[in-house]
């Protein structure tokens, strides 16, 4: 066989066929997505069902400005959410009124405290809106069938929506309250019929019911997820296309076709404006602010990541890369579709002159995929969900592929057994791979890649499914309406099931019990000293889904106390602090939060002591008081406060780091209260490092590293400047004249809390490998050991080299690394997950 056979794209079946295909494909796209619409809760479906109940009272009450809810926007979320009120809790509005609740604007609170003391289970609520959103994704994806008959046929038409219907990521995405899964399905329709107004062939092109179709959809889709804005560039390139195709024909572009293609840009963008302003209330009477704070949204994703994640083997605290997507994409999808998406590849290739109106659409198809993949690989902020618009037309392609295979096995084979049985083979082996996975999904992993069991390796794995299953075990214990559990995913995916009272899992020392979920493990978080802790403790119970530890139930009432908190009098218990993390500038105030729990009582009022100071000890400000202005003699066991301390930086402080300490005094004693580890008698000294703060700092660190060199899976070396001259990548090694006075820049990054204050090590090698001079001391001059680093910042580590004089002349080697002084053990390097040695070389110094 030299070339694939052509796919015809005229519809043979009756009128009445197709709707009995129709029906067909409805049963078999509602059945995997529409029941257990009540077994799991996922990440940010909580959120939606907050604002969906704030969507309905906004309108209730008539406020509509508060119909904008969020920078998504996640209008038509909204409406198919407040659908769910209006059939489960139609009087909502009025309770919220009554009681006082008014619109929830945390969404770390939610509202599911405001349905339960109403009489009404939250997780009635999310099924009922999840139910109207399957019902409104199955009706786009029938509309889809339907536009995707003309363009491609109707067999490829109804192998694509199969594959695309049974795509793990797409059907767990499109039975959630979210707006991922609305948002492609109406941007796949709103390119359907764009392209079917636009297509090559004559009989089905031009019908402006189509155009106004594609505007409609678009105007839902940008209500829905402003990455949709993409239609319009995508309207653009089919436009030109179109023009291209006539200019090749005609060899030119008459007045009125170009005055059409104006005309039709205006209907197509009319209608997604009007349907945009239409139905969403709050542009009736703040456009101009909601515009602004959705591209202001947009803008601060596509610039600043403000993420931890687990990717290739690695955690990953800003832009993951642009393998990112395509990755993960191949890891979501199942073998027949990466199968059916190489045979369109070949079939495409092999039939590339044919220019048929199938291989056109597919053309446009794959376009379509490529720039809506192109465009969210420039934003720095990347989730694996957001990427679910491009797998629709993907599918689509698939399954051109796999009908041109059958077409051309079919003119090999004499009796034509494998073009009739191949599809259908290949069709339920791609819903079989599926369907074990009921009712979660998101638990399959392409098994060509070694699915369930790489996976963790490559992958941050959970949106939430497992810890249904913790709450539900723990709601079989016989008192479990009384117990406290801190789980991950508190809000929805576990208090929506569980019957006792959640925590926060930063207050799990308050717990009896507490839950950690799969990808904390993976990207340590939230901190990595909390899961240092639950490490070393033995789970009472572990949720398994298809192999993997989803979700592990641990028994606190016993459990040792964490040695990463400090107590004060046996009655202060410090768990947290915050400051601010960006550069501050001389004269600058700032707040601290010191998270404070009382462990038991005591007779006097102890004053908290807030303090900087400098790399001499030197006291640079301060901050003192009753914490948090009130009498701890009143204190009571189990009492939580935030107790906020206002600093202000003296207006000659130089450029560096501070160190933030924290003491407590006794007024009665006259004398400073000794911290301890906490339920422990070991002393820590009279005041406690909690943290630092950077000042003047800002826009002073060298140029970053693409591939930084990791030291100990702890800290990585992101940036080096010698001289004025910047550490490049691929062993681009700056070279520099020896000088008295040096200055060396390092910037450090820690990717997890270090439990070793570690030292520098500055090393200057002479040509003939010897020592020729070393400069090792603290990094940060001391002020900030690396036990006190917070992962993700970047810190810069300041040197001044003074070059010994009688060096002879040649080329020296300036390495660097980092060490535990007691014992001299360095941390080994890795670049790229590859070792690399113990030590980085960052420049060349040259005697001459």
């Amino acid at each position: 066989m030299s070339e694939f056979p052509a796919i015809s794209t005229q519809n043979s079946l009756s009128r009445r066929q197709k709707w009995l295909i129709t029906l067909g494909l409805a049963l078999l796209l509602w059945l995997p997505r529409g029941l257990a619409l009540d077994h799991f809760v996922a990440v940010d479906e909580r959120s939606w069902l907050t604002r969906s109940g704030n969507f309905y009272l906004a309108l209730a009450t008539g406020d509509l400005a508060s119909t904008y809810q969020s920078y998504h926007p996640g209008v038509t979320t909204m409406w198919l959410g407040m659908l769910g009120y209006l059939w489960q809790y139609p009087g909502y509005p009025a309770d919220a009124i009554a009681s006082g609740t008014g619109q929830i604007t945390s969404m770390s609170e939610g509202i599911e405290d405001t349905l339960v003391a109403h009489g009404h289970l939250p997780m009635t609520l999310l099924a009922a809106g999840r139910m109207f959103m399957v019902l409104a994704i199955v009706a786009l994806l029938l509309v889809a069938f339907w536009l995707a008959m003309d363009l491609l046929g109707w067999l490829p038409a109804l192998t694509g929506l199969i594959l695309l219907g049974f795509e793990p990521m797409g059907l767990g995405l499109t039975r959630m309250l979210h707006v991922d899964g609305l948002s492609s399905a109406l941007m796949l329709v709103s390119v359907l019929a764009f392209m079917r107004f636009y297509a090559p062939t004559p009989a089905i092109a031009g019908r402006w019911r189509d155009l106004i179709l594609s505007g409609g959809m678009a105007g839902l889709a940008w209500l829905t997820k402003s990455p949709a804005l993409v239609l319009g560039p995508m309207a653009l390139l089919i436009v030109g296309i179109d023009l291209l195709r006539r200019w090749h024909t005609q060899r030119r572009l008459p007045a009125a076709t170009l005055g059409r293609t104006v005309r039709v840009f205006a209907l197509w963008g009319g209608m997604a404006a009007l349907i945009f302003v239409l139905c969403w209330p709050s542009m009736w009477v703040r456009p101009i602010a909601n515009i602004q704070a959705i591209f202001s949204a947009a803008e601060e994703y596509a610039e600043e990541s403000n993420q931890k994640i687990f990717f290739n083997g690695e955690i990953i605290l800003d832009d993951p890369g642009a393998l990112f997507y395509p990755l993960t994409y191949v890891w979501h999808v199942t073998p027949i579709t990466l199968i059916g998406l190489g045979l369109a590849l070949i079939a495409g290739v092999v039939g590339l002159r044919r220019r048929s109106p199938l291989w056109q659409s597919t053309a446009i198809l794959l376009l379509y995929a490529l720039i809506f993949t192109t465009l969210m690989t420039f934003g720095s902020k990347k989730i694996e969900r957001y990427l679910l618009p491009a797998y629709f037309p993907l599918a689509l392609i698939a399954a051109v592929g796999w009908n041109a295979l059958t077409r051309a096995l079919g003119g090999m084979s004499a009796n034509g057994l494998w073009s009739r049985w191949l599809l259908p083979l290949a069709l339920a082996t791609h819903a079989a791979l599926i369907l074990p996975h009921f009712p979660y999904y998101f638990t399959f992993y392409n098994p060509l890649l070694g699915g369930n069991a790489r996976a963790p390796e490559v992958l941050m794995i959970g949106l939430g499914e497992g810890l249904d299953e913790a709450a539900r075990y723990l709601n079989a214990k016989p008192n479990a309406e009384q117990l406290r559990v801190a789980s991950w995913y508190r809000g929805g995916s576990f208090n929506f099931i569980f019957r006792g009272q959640d925590l926060n899992l930063d207050r799990f020392f308050e717990a009896d019990y507490a839950v950690i979920y799969i990808h904390q493990w993976q990207r340590q978080a939230p901190d990595a000293r909390m899961m240092a802790y639950f490490a070393q403790l033995t789970p009472e119970y572990t949720v398994k889904l298809h192999g993997l530890d989803y979700a592990s139930v641990y028994d606190l009432r016993d459990a040792p106390t964490p040695d990463y908190f400090t107590d004060w009098a046996g009655a202060i218990r410090l768990t947290d602090t915050e400051l601010p993390r960006a550069s501050l500038l001389p004269g600058d105030e700032f707040l601290v939060n010191l998270h404070l729990y009382t462990i038991g009582t005591m007779d006097s009022n102890l004053n908290a002591i807030v303090r900087l100071t400098d790399a001499g000890g030197n006291e640079v400000a301060r901050s003192e008081g009753w914490p948090f202005g009130s009498a701890t003699s009143t204190w009571q066991p189990g009492d939580a406060y935030i107790d906020g301390h206002e600093l202000t930086l003296p207006s000659d402080v130089g450029a560096g780091y501070l160190r933030l300490e924290l003491g407590f005094y006794d007024g009665n004693a006259q004398k400073l209260v000794t911290p301890m580890v906490a339920g422990t008698t070991t002393p820590r000294g009279d005041f406690v490092g909690v943290g630092y703060v950077a000042v003047g700092l800002a826009g002073k660190q060298p140029a970053l590293l693409q591939t930084p060199p990791l030291l100990g899976d702890q800290i990585k070396l992101v940036g080096s400047r010698l001289q004025g001259l910047d550490l490049g990548d691929h062993g681009k090694i700056p070279r520099v004249e020896a000088m008295p006075g040096l200055p060396l820049l390092l910037a450090w990054q820690p990717t997890r809390p270090a439990n070793t204050d570690y030292v520098t090590l500055v090393h200057l090698i002479a040509p003939d490998g010897t020592l020729a001079q070393q400069y090792d001391r603290a990094p940060l001059q001391g002020v900030v050991p690396t036990t006190l680093w917070r992962e993700g910042d970047i810190l810069l580590d300041a040197y001044h080299l003074d070059i010994p004089p009688n060096l002879p002349p040649g080329d020296y080697a300036l390495w660097v690394g980092l060490y535990d002084l007691p014992t001299l053990t360095r941390l080994p390097v890795q670049i790229d997950h590859a070792p690399a040695g113990d030590t980085i070389q960052v420049a060349t110094v040259i005697v001459p």
